[in-house]
């Protein structure tokens, strides 16, 4: 804080102030004058003014800021915006309820239950016969024939070809087979219930033996 020297316009006594001061009081005659440097121009002094308003404003605001009133106050609006949340909710939770239990709601419900009805009705035939289909799937597959009634292939053993020809529920045939051979594919090799099952089994025998099946 600087201190500067001015003289009373009243009774001329030297009075030392701090040149921040806007008004000052003279120790003598007790007379109040402005403070001012005398080598100011009017537009410093006018920037002082504004400089001085403008701190006083702010620490006036400090203080209203840490005051109990603002601290009340804060108390207050929060308080009022919690009971209007908590009527809002309640607001809200009336309306649903005097919805849920409304005649407009329950004709709502009605018309729902209605369609729901409707539409199962609509699908039960669907889904019955899905589930027929489905049992009768096994059914199907178990009348079916899924090998071959007839069927022959072409193997050759040692460079010799072999004509085997399989019909299901018979036995094989091969005319280029000797009775031995024809005998093992007969007894061995024959399944009469599924003429791929033979092929198989007879393919495998020629491949055992270094030869090798063709069809």
């Amino acid at each position: 804080m600087k201190l500067i020297d001015l003289k009373c316009p009243n009774c001329s006594a030297n009075v030392k102030v701090n040149e921040d001061l806007e008004n000052a009081v003279c120790n003598y005659c007790g007379t109040s004058f402005k403070v001012y440097d005398e080598n100011e121009t009017e537009e410093e002094r006018a920037i002082k003014t504004r400089a001085r308003m403008d701190e006083k404003a702010k620490a006036s605001e400090r203080k209203y800021y840490a005051s109990d009133d603002y601290a009340k106050r804060l108390d207050i609006e929060a308080d009022a915006n919690d009971k209007s949340i908590v009527s809002s909710i309640g607001r809200q939770i009336k309306k649903s309820r005097d919805y849920y239990s409304s005649e407009e709601y329950k004709k709502r419900l009605e018309i729902q239950n209605e369609q729901s009805k409707k539409q199962l009705k609509q699908l039960i035939p669907i889904i019955v016969v899905g589930l027929l289909f489905l049992l009768a799937i096994p059914i199907i597959f178990s009348s079916l024939d899924l090998s071959s009634k007839e069927d022959d292939m072409t193997c050759t053993l040692n460079n010799k070809e072999y004509v085997i020809v399989m019909k299901k529920g018979e036995t094989v045939s091969c005319a280029t087979c000797d009775e031995e051979l024809l005998n093992e594919f007969n007894n061995k090799y024959l399944d009469k219930d599924s003429v791929s099952v033979t092929k198989k089994n007879i393919r495998s025998y020629f491949t055992n033996n270094n030869g090798s099946c063709k069809g």
